[in-house]
């Protein structure tokens, strides 16, 4: 979803380690260290109090980097008028309510929570275990993130359902409520990583090279109820600072198309097939890697290993990566392609039209009514009792797996199978609640079409709107609008238009697509039974027909700003299965 991604913050230096900038975040007051700056040449800052300019001494010079000894030729004022050893060890904090402070306070509501007051603290200190002395380092995340600058927008991050947060980084999990759970999740995530002997030993970075940093991505798992599984943590790499042709080649690896999800779907609704879900355990973490990589060991890996520290530890000791990790850029080709070698050798076939797609071949009677829909790592199995049991027994022999037995979710879809009257209904109810809550749009008044009005370009005396909260909405709304919602295909393709630049009117029209929503977030897709009457009777005879049919249709010259025509299509069998 197209959420904000940049956070406001005032230019403080030169990292001297690194090609980055040092940028104050005035309102987390956290120091942050980054080379994807843009600067804003005509604003200047000027520290409200001596206070907040004092925390800002201390977050450059206590708790970053040494300070470095001015030469002759390049004295500055700042080291000469503030020495290190003068500065207080814990500086005042400024008693004052920022105007952005209270913007974020007002707009957000009940999700608003300020920054702590623990989190101008010195970093080095904060940690009693051996690596946070060890794991200091160039590479080491700033962890106590700000709050999303967003007047209306709501971090993905929050679980609106429960009030749970996602912890942004490993400090903020470690120092949560539920530390004990996230404890366990990253213990659990680092043990797979040992049995499937992803590190190699500690090593010293070779000359001319460069490590990868690390990280930890925190996620709550839930059922098709919304009701909590399990809670996940995984360790990833910076893959973005890998470099082509030295440690990656490829990195396409592709996923089954979600119309042809749907469409093996229609065909179990109608032949009455089981629908089987099974998860890869650790999938990217079983896949050699043909390239040299290395490392920074994540934060925590001594603690939660319970291995102890290293006597001489350097900053140029790292991990070398024998197996594929999370985020490196060859890791989903790596594994598309064992999966997709070990799913060939079992008697599957590809597809032409669908990497992500594999069909069962029996060479006695030409193809078998079943399907293989491949994922990233969730395998969907489509087929009699009797195959399924046999796929899973042959996938289970090569690849740790979760049998989650009957589909009930799969991305983000609610899938509801009635053997008894042969049909399956898809929808998004969850998925809906969610944005409505982020959006705080969950109270609006229902109304019953989803596009009231006929919309033209902004004029330039007509008032604009945040186009980044916009285009948040309309973000949020393409998701279902692929997956179960082709109600609302013309509306957002109308209001994409005007992305760059939406004018207020533009955003009463989107809140309008969000009411409907809330009139009718119920509504499903259906596949077999006795559907028909909505495109006539000759659809309902081609749907219990089970045949494939395709509806195209144009308007003439209906947009009002260039007069270019909107066309648009529909593929049923037995429902709706690509718009």
């Amino acid at each position: 979803m197209l959420d904000y991604r940049a956070t406001p913050g005032i230019f403080d230096g030169y990292s001297i380690l690194t090609k980055q900038y040092f940028v104050y975040d005035p309102l987390a007051k956290t120091l942050h260290r980054s080379r994807d700056v843009v600067f804003r040449e005509g604003k200047w800052y000027t520290a409200p109090n001596a206070a907040d300019e004092a925390m800002l001494n201390e977050h450059f010079y206590g708790a970053v980097i040494e300070e470095p000894k001015p030469t002759e030729k390049q004295p500055t004022q700042r080291h000469m008028q503030e020495p290190l050893d003068e500065l207080p060890p814990n500086p005042p904090k400024p008693n004052m309510k920022s105007r952005e402070l209270a913007g974020l306070e007002t707009s957000l509501g009940d999700a608003w929570k300020p920054p702590a007051d623990g989190c101008c603290r010195n970093r080095a200190g904060m940690d009693p275990f051996p690596e946070s002395a060890q794991l200091a380092l160039e590479d080491d995340e700033f962890e106590d993130m700000s709050p999303i600058y967003a007047a209306a927008a709501i971090s993905n991050d929050h679980d609106h359902e429960n009030g749970i947060d996602h912890p942004k980084s490993y400090n903020a999990a470690t120092e949560s409520p539920l530390a004990a759970k996230w404890d366990m999740a990253m213990k659990e995530e680092l043990d797979a990583i040992c049995q499937h002997q992803v590190f190699g030993d500690f090593v010293e970075l070779p000359e001319g090279r460069k490590a990868l940093p690390s990280h930890w991505v925190y996620q709550i798992k839930r059922d098709g109820a919304g009701n909590v599984q399990w809670f996940k943590a995984r360790l990833v790499s910076g893959g973005h600072h890998q470099i082509e042709g030295i440690n990656y080649q490829a990195t396409y690896a592709p996923t089954a198309r979600l119309g042809h999800v749907m469409l093996s779907l229609a065909i179990a609704a109608k032949y009455d097939l089981e629908i089987h879900q099974m998860d890869v355990c650790k999938a990217f973490l079983g896949v050699d890697l043909e390239e040299e990589i290395y490392m920074r060991p994540p934060q925590g890996y001594f603690r939660l290993l319970q291995t102890g520290g290293f006597t001489n530890f350097s900053r140029k000791m790292v991990l070398c990566l024998r197996k594929s990790l999370y985020c490196l850029k060859q890791s989903s080709h790596v594994w598309h392609s064992t999966c997709k070698d070990f799913v060939i050798s079992i008697g599957l076939v590809a597809s032409h039209v669908d990497g992500g797609l594999f069909v069962p071949h029996d060479k006695d009677h030409g193809l078998v009514l079943a399907a293989g829909i491949l994922c990233v790592d969730d395998l969907l199995i489509i087929a009699n009792e009797g195959l399924i049991a046999q796929i899973k027994g042959q996938m289970k022999k090569r690849f740790r797996m979760h049998d989650l037995g009957s589909v009930s979710i799969y991305r983000g879809m609610n899938i509801e199978h009635n053997r008894e009257h042969l049909t399956i209904d898809i929808h998004q109810h969850s998925y809906i609640r969610t944005i409505f809550a982020k959006f705080r749009m969950d109270e609006s008044r229902p109304v019953a079409t989803p596009m009231a009005m006929k919309l033209h370009k902004r004029k330039p005396d007509e008032e604009a709107c945040d186009p980044a909260i916009y285009q948040s909405m309309i973000g949020s709304l393409i998701y279902a609008m692929t997956a179960t919602r082709p109600d609302i295909v013309y509306a957002i393709g109308v209001l994409s238009l005007y992305n760059h630049d939406p004018s207020s009117k533009h955003m009463v029209a989107l809140k309008h697509v969000f009411q409907y929503l809330n009139d009718t977030k119920d509504w499903r897709v259906s596949f077999g039974g006795a559907l028909g009457g909505a495109l006539g009777e000759s659809t309902h005879r081609a749907q219990v027909e089970g045949t494939l049919t395709c509806y195209v249709d144009s308007d003439n010259a209906g947009c009002p700003d260039d007069y270019k025509s909107t066309s648009g299509l529909v593929i049923t069998f037995g429902g709706a299965v690509d718009w």
